[in-house]
């Protein structure tokens, strides 16, 4: 799943920063490709901390803290970008929602296949 939510997001920020560039203005492309990155970049945080804790005795305690560490980290560059006006924030919003678009996608189809095997 986290695979096809992946190369899904990846294809989709592609498609979305060229046109962007060609309508709109290179600012704004660079942008989307920065959500994007980041946003991939915390899911690949997620799913490192959670196959830790499910590969580990007592891991609770470590995933919590490095998921608070990563949403304080995501927190501070958006924070850094936007403040510093270094990337437009609508871009930026643009590429995050991309990549959480096609995670919520992958879970319920996901979730759908997995209903279907079991109802047979």
């Amino acid at each position: 799943m986290l695979k096809a939510a992946f190369i899904q997001s990846v294809i989709l920020l592609l498609i979305s920063s060229i046109l962007s560039f060609f309508f709109l203005s290179l600012e704004i492309s660079v942008a989307i490709i920065t959500g994007g990155i980041i946003a991939l970049a915390n899911l690949k945080g997620l799913s490192w901390g959670v196959n830790e804790f499910v590969a580990e005795e007592g891991g609770k305690i470590k995933l919590v803290f490095f998921s608070f560490l990563r949403i304080a980290a995501v927190f501070a560059v958006l924070i850094f970008l936007i403040y510093y006006k270094l990337i437009n924030a609508f871009g930026l919003l643009f590429g995050l929602t991309i990549v959480f678009i096609m995670i919520v996608k992958e879970g319920f189809s996901s979730g759908q296949r997995d209903s279907k095997a079991t109802d047979l």
